[in-house]
This record gives structure tokens, C-alpha cells and sequence, in this order.
């Protein structure tokens, strides 16, 4: 197998420390590469991303890859745990972390997996697909249908991760690892967020387009200077490599994989050509077999029995809509008597209520009951735990929530003791406590101006909800969904 490759890596136009790592090991037998970013301060990301880029490659060079997939599984966790380990030690290191993206070269194949958001890209047939799924908040919201893929790069919490080498001590998701098989000229990236969380894919794909020809040491600052000329916001780390030539050897070897669909190593599905990737399973999906179709056969008293039921079940719903309709003036009278009785009692509260109790039904006083314990949601406010997004200040958040810059401040007077620095600004994932009106369960056939309307009598205020919950004015709600409901 004959590859090419070259790597850059940028501290980008702001930050004074690269905390980005790319390194590779190649042998006889396959090439490795991975990508990490750190998290955690200087000192501590840094750090974690050395350790992570070093445990993963010696552990991958001390094993003989009789199982490729358990071994890169196996290397991962051991990361994992060192990193966990050096931070609770070390005081200076508390709270590290790292993403990673891990890619091995053997035999045809392309192995990879991934924690974070640190990804992996094949261009092939002029087409750029992304391979991994971040371990992302917004990547959660993709999959639960709140908000659209091209939504994702705009999203003001996309750099908030869901998971990280390092920062627990077990990985919060299960490693999966994945295959693909090669193809001459194929070009794969593994990269930060420093590229793709600031240049967009259509441009990434642009400049592959016009590079792949091209050296791949040319591809890859050209990839590099356009994040800088985006605003080089954070460390930018770019690995490009090339597929040459697959050997014989290794064309033979994935060809008797691909047909052996018996053998213990090779029980992965048959890898697609073009993703999406996340469809791809760690064993082969069975197939779907096409259910047998049966025709029913009715004898001529088998229908006219039929014919009798539906009859009889029409006439049963018109006598019961009639008799609702029967027994509703009743209720319309009730409600009309008490319509009249307010309207000349009306001088005080008191003897609203006493009207109301002598001459409503108990459908009305239900209704008046629940109207009431609405109300009474203004009155009391619950505590909820929000944590600070990277770069936010109290005035963003204050307005998020409808409050004021004062009422965080009361509220989070033991800042400090949390973590805090000075206010306003905030370490990022950092908690900070927040008054709120309610947490709400979004119920089947719910909208934004129903639920607004329940907790503040007022369907226009469903823009506080949308803000506080980083929602658009037509996003469809899914049953289940739990929103934020701000004070007012």
C-alpha cells in the first residue's frame, strides 16, 4: 500500500498556545494517524492531547493487530484513563481533556473511530463526505429533528462536546470502530474544529476541488490559511493523506474479506462506498425479508353480516350525538346564567366567587380551577442549573433568560466557590443557578403559542421560550422534548 501524507498544525490568529496534537505511526504493515484537540486551559489541554496522540500510538505499536477493532478500542480507553488519572493527581492538570480522531491503514482498508469533534473526511469521485458524528449538544439536536444539518454551523452552542478522552473515568459513549475499503486516489482528513467549526463544508469541498492534483503539502495549508482568513478563532490541525496504490496483496485480502461473510475477524456489515456512515454496524444486519401476502374470501353471508355491523355501529353514534346534543343547551344555560349573575355582581372578588360556586357546573369550576393554577405559575420560580457556553458573559445570558444582570448576581453570590472568576466573565461549563418559571414537557400536538400561552396567558411571549431554548419561530416540537420556560 503506498500513501502519502503531510500534516500542519496552527495555534490560528488568537490563541497564544497550541493545544492541538497530530501524530502518526507507520510500519511494514499499516500507517496510523491522530488528530487530538485540548481541553482544559493551556497547561492541561495541551497535555492531554500529547498523552492521548502517545498511549494511543505506542499501544497500537506493543500489539499485534490480530483484531484491529478491539485493538484501537482497547488503545482509546487506556488514554482515557491515564489522562483521568494524571488530572486527579495533579492539581495543575485538574479537569483535562481531549477529542480525538484515530485513522489506521492496513490491508485495503481504512480503520477509524473517534471521541468529540475532532473528524474524519474521504474526498473521492468529487465528493467530500464526513465521516464521523461529532460528540456534540447541537449533533443531539440534529438527531432529535430540532434543528436542520445546515443549522448546525451557526449554532451558538456547536463547540459544546457531550464527550471527551480524559474528563470522566469511564468514556461517556462506546467506542465504535469503523471500516472502510480503500480506493487509489482517495484523499482522507483528519482535523479540528480550528478548520471545520469556522469553514463551512461546501468551502472545504471547494478547496479540494481545485487542490487534489495538486501536492497534498499544497492541499493541506491552503486548508490551514483559509481557517486563519476566517478569523483563525482557535488552534487549526489538518492531516491530509493520499491513497497512491493498494497493493496486490491487499487488493486480494479485501476481496476474500468481502466474500468470507463466515469468518470470525470479518463480521462487520460490507462497508458502503458513499455514507452517511452512521448507518454502517459493528455486525452484519440481517436482511429484511419480504412478508407473504394473503387474500381474504368472503362468502355472500360473511358480507351481508359485515353490511348488519357497520348499520348497526351508525346507528349507535348518531343516537349518541344526539343525546350530547340534547343535554348541551343545559350546559349552555348553565354558562349563560352565570354570565348574567357576573355581569351584575361584579363589585368585588367575594361575591364573584360566591356566584361562580352557586350557579356554575362542575365542568366550569373545573375550568376556573385550572385557569387559576396557571396563574399561580408567575408567582413561584424554580432554580435551574445552566452552564456557561465558551466566550458568554452575564449580559448575553441575562437577556437569554429574561432577567437581569443583578438578579444573576444575587442569585449566584457564591460564584467563586463554584469556580468563578470575577464577574462578568465566566469559565466556560462552569454552573451557574438561574430563576425560571417552569421546565415543560412538550406533549403531542403542542406548539411554541400553545405553551406560551399556558404558563403567561399570552401566546406572543413564545419568544422568550424560543430564546432561552435556542429555538426558530417554526421549529416543529417533538413529543418528549423538555424546554426551558423563562420568567417573565
Amino acid at each position: 500500500m503506498d500513501i502519502q501524507d503531510h500534516h500542519v498544525s496552527d495555534v490560528g490568529k488568537i490563541r497564544k498556545v497550541n493545544e492541538d496534537v497530530v501524530k502518526t505511526l507507520s510500519t511494514s504493515e499499516y500507517f496510523a494517524s491522530v488528530v487530538c484537540d485540548g481541553l482544559g486551559g493551556h497547561a492541561g489541554g495541551s497535555t492531554a492531547a500529547d498523552m492521548c496522540a502517545n498511549i494511543i500510538l505506542q499501544n497500537l505499536k506493543e500489539n499485534p493487530l490480530h483484531n484491529i477493532e478491539s485493538a484501537i478500542i482497547d488503545s482509546i480507553s487506556k488514554a482515557n484513563e491515564q489522562i483521568h488519572t494524571r488530572a486527579s493527581t495533579d492539581i495543575a492538570l485538574k479537569g483535562m481533556g481531549t477529542t480525538c480522531v484515530v485513522a489506521l491503514f492496513y490491508k485495503g482498508y481504512i480503520y477509524f473511530a473517534h471521541v468529540g469533534d475532532s473528524r474524519l473526511y474521504q474526498y473521492h469521485n468529487k465528493e467530500l463526505t464526513q465521516l464521523t458524528k461529532d460528540h456534540s449538544y447541537v449533533q443531539q439536536l440534529i438527531d432529535e429533528g430540532v434543528i436542520q444539518p445546515s443549522d448546525a454551523e451557526v449554532h451558538p452552542q456547536k463547540h459544546q462536546l457531550t464527550a471527551a478522552v480524559g474528563t470522566q473515568t469511564t468514556l461517556p459513549i462506546p467506542i465504535k470502530v469503523q471500516k472502510l475499503p480503500l480506493h487509489e486516489n482517495a484523499i482522507f482528513l483528519l482535523c479540528t474544529d480550528g478548520l471545520h467549526g469556522i469553514v463551512s463544508h461546501k468551502i472545504i469541498q471547494g478547496i479540494f476541488e481545485e487542490c487534489a492534483t495538486q501536492p497534498i503539502q499544497t492541499l493541506a495549508q491552503k486548508l490551514v490559511d483559509t481557517a486563519n482568513e476566517f478569523g483563525g478563532v482557535d488552534n487549526i490541525t489538518v492531516h491530509v493523506i493520499r491513497v497512491q496504490k493498494i497493493s496486490e496483496v491487499s487488493q486480494n485480502s479485501m476481496d476474500s474479506t468481502t466474500q468470507n461473510t463466515h469468518s470470525t475477524e470479518n463480521n462487520t456489515k460490507q462497508p458502503l462506498i458513499s455514507p452517511p456512515i452512521e448507518v454502517m454496524q459493528d455486525t452484519q444486519a440481517p436482511s429484511k425479508e419480504q412478508k407473504p401476502r394473503y387474500t381474504i374470501h368472503l362468502s355472500n353471508n360473511q358480507k351481508l353480516g359485515f353490511i348488519v355491523i357497520a348499520l348497526l355501529a351508525t346507528v349507535i353514534t348518531l343516537f349518541v350525538a344526539f343525546y350530547k346534543n340534547k343535554q348541551k343547551p343545559i350546559e349552555e344555560n348553565f354558562l349563560n346564567q352565570l354570565t348574567d349573575t357576573l355581569s351584575i355582581k361584579k363589585d368585588t372578588s367575594a361575591q364573584k366567587n360566591t356566584v361562580a360556586m352557586d350557579t356554575a357546573s362542575k365542568k366550569t369550576t373545573r375550568d376556573i380551577k385550572e385557569v387559576h393554577q396557571n396563574n399561580s405559575f408567575s408567582n413561584s420560580l424554580i432554580d435551574y442549573e445552566y452552564y456557561v457556553q465558551k466566550g458568554e458573559v452575564l449580559g448575553k445570558i441575562a437577556d437569554k433568560f429574561n432577567v437581569s444582570v443583578d438578579e444573576l448576581k444575587t442569585w449566584n453570590s457564591n460564584a467563586k466557590k463554584k469556580g468563578h472568576p470575577k464577574f462578568p466573565d465566566l469559565n466556560a461549563e462552569a454552573p451557574l443557578n438561574i430563576k425560571i418559571k417552569a421546565k415543560h414537557t412538550v406533549e403531542q400536538g403542542e406548539t411554541l403559542s400553545s405553551i406560551a400561552e399556558k404558563y403567561y396567558g399570552n401566546a406572543q411571549q413564545r419568544r422568550l421560550i424560543i430564546k432561552a431554548n435556542q429555538l426558530k419561530e417554526n421549529t416543529p416540537l417533538k413529543k418528549g422534548k423538555v424546554l426551558i420556560i423563562p420568567k417573565e
